[in-house]
């Protein structure tokens, strides 16, 4: 599993996304006489199929995950995860983790 916690289905199908969003814009750009920085400014994002279904991979891996983790009571790293109160300690690692996330 990638060190976000996410598991790698769903890290595949958000690459999945993000790659059809790419390929739509360069797609979409082709043929027009705009600098592909003035089209991606101008660029009104609509997500392909491909997108889409990248989407809902990362979305399903990530609730199976979660349930799997009320299964057995505890994540990957011990933590305690308590059928009611998951989705909400999902949420706020979420929002450490963006917190915390640089390149």
């Amino acid at each position: 599993m990638p060190p976000s916690g996410f598991s790698q289905e769903a890290i595949n199908g958000l690459l999945d996304f993000v790659k059809a969003m790419y390929q739509d814009v360069k797609a979409k750009n082709s043929g027009t006489s705009l600098t592909e920085e003035d089209f991606l400014k101008s660029c009104p994002q609509k997500i392909s199929q491909e997108g889409m279904r990248g989407l809902a991979i990362f979305m399903a891996e990530c609730y199976k995950d979660l349930a799997k983790e009320i299964n057995v009571g505890k994540d990957k790293y011990g933590r305690p995860v308590v059928d009611g109160k998951a989705i909400d300690k999902e949420i706020n690692q979420i929002e450490n983790y963006l917190l915390e996330f640089t390149i």
